[in-house]
């Protein structure tokens, strides 16, 4: 996670009324030895955030470098040290079996438990996604659990019965300018991702994965990168 492009973003509801804020960042990738990579300002970010005190934290994905229990082990241990309660995006990087080429959830189910799930705070309803594909292309929703599909849309109708819903995955439907290659794999399900999360009348959805920040408009949706 190279300084300048920290995905650091306090949302606060209170443009709706809500009064409540969270934090979202990713892509720290615990274990990596490339000289872009610093996990350590994670540690700032979960020091600043108790310090802030948002009512919750969510890590976009990516924490560790590759998948072992020495990264994810490093990784935990760090957002442990949150005073807040907090959520964990799968990432490609969390599954990915360096040795081999592989990939493997077995470790991100045992440290954090499920790929994806839902949760409710206050009025707003979050879903959260598996777009970490084989932790090499192909990315997105289907390419990273086929059934996940069906439980986002049952998701998303559930949304309908509070004032706000977000949508937070790893990997953007769509690349932001200047990345190529980094979004969903699959050009129709991005499409229809974005055509879904408009038609569901979804407030924001949070993707990180690009290592930048990029904020988007599409299909009347904003997207946070």
């Amino acid at each position: 996670m190279i300084a300048l492009a920290v995905i650091l973003s306090l949302w606060s509801w209170e443009v709706w009324g809500e009064g409540f804020s969270f934090i979202f960042c990713g892509d720290s990738r615990f274990g990596s030895t490339s000289p872009s990579d610093h996990p350590e300002i994670l540690e700032q970010i979960v020091e600043e955030a108790n310090a802030i005190r948002p009512d919750f934290f969510i890590y976009g994905g990516d924490g560790p470098d590759h998948n072992t229990d020495e990264n994810y082990r490093a990784f935990k241990e760090c957002l442990d040290k949150l005073e807040v309660p907090y959520y964990n995006v799968v990432g490609n990087h969390d599954i990915y079996l360096k040795a081999t080429g592989g990939c493997s959830r077995e470790n991100h189910r045992k440290f954090f438990g499920r790929t994806y799930f839902s949760f409710e705070h206050d009025s707003t309803y979050f879903v959260i996604l598996d777009t970490a594909g084989k932790g090499k292309r192909p990315w997105g929703v289907r390419a990273s659990c086929p059934e996940q599909w069906g439980w986002m849309m049952e998701e998303l109708e559930k949304g309908r019965r509070y004032r706000h819903t977000i949508v937070v995955t790893h990997v953007p439907p769509y690349d932001a300018p200047f990345k190529v290659n980094h979004a969903f794999t699959d050009a129709k399900e991005a499409r229809e991702f974005v055509e879904v999360m408009a038609r569901y009348g979804v407030d924001a959805v949070f993707c990180s994965h690009e290592h930048l920040y990029y904020r988007a408009d599409w299909g009347g949706v904003p997207y946070f990168i």
